[in-house]
């Protein structure tokens, strides 16, 4: 019990922000969002305002795979196509970038929702800004986002079933940063 305490201690005071608080300056609180998880975002986004102050800025960040790589990267050697190949995977590329950008719009338009009901349930005046960025890789990109804009809190929901990685891998690349996996949705088996 005595090592696994100080364990806690060390892994804690690892991601604890140092020296800003919520003193003179607005809050940052940047929220990750996820279309596999889009209860937990939802629930971030939500436990993002109830835990902010007044006037702090929160930022939610869906990060979007570009279609192209997806589609690319099934084939081995994408040069050695044949035209009617390359035409194929050029409207089913259209296709699936318009499929996309709504799922983007949805998912931004759902964790808007869970966060105005928030703020208006609380009476809390903070800024809410939403936006997509796109990367091959979601969890290193949102580590860079948080790294350019030096958030005070990084909050990410629990993955599907509970059983997601972001807030283990945002927890170790992350330091003078807290995160917080919102894992209340979950239920026991």
């Amino acid at each position: 019990v005595l090592l696994s305490a100080a364990m806690l201690h060390v892994r804690v005071s690892k991601v604890l922000p140092r020296g800003r608080g919520f003193s003179s300056a607005p809050s940052r609180l940047l929220v990750g969002l996820s279309k596999r998880d889009l209860e937990g975002s939802q629930l971030a986004v939500r436990r993002a305002v109830r835990i902010a102050p007044e006037k702090a800025v929160i930022r939610a960040v869906f990060v979007n795979q570009p279609i192209q790589n997806l589609i690319l990267s099934s084939i081995m050697d994408p040069t050695d196509m044949a035209p009617q190949v390359r035409d194929f995977l050029s409207k089913e590329g259209q296709q699936l970038q318009e499929l996309q950008d709504s799922t983007v719009q949805a998912i931004h338009q759902k964790a808007k929702e869970a966060a105005e009901d928030e703020r208006d349930v609380l009476g809390k005046e903070v800024d809410l800004i939403f936006e997509t960025r796109e990367a091959d890789h979601p969890k290193t990109e949102l580590v860079h986002v948080a790294a350019q804009w030096s958030p005070e809190y990084v909050l990410v929901g629990p993955g599907k079933d509970g059983r997601g990685r972001m807030g283990e891998f945002l927890l170790s690349a992350l330091y003078e940063t807290t995160v917080v996996v919102v894992r209340d949705g979950i239920k026991r088996r």
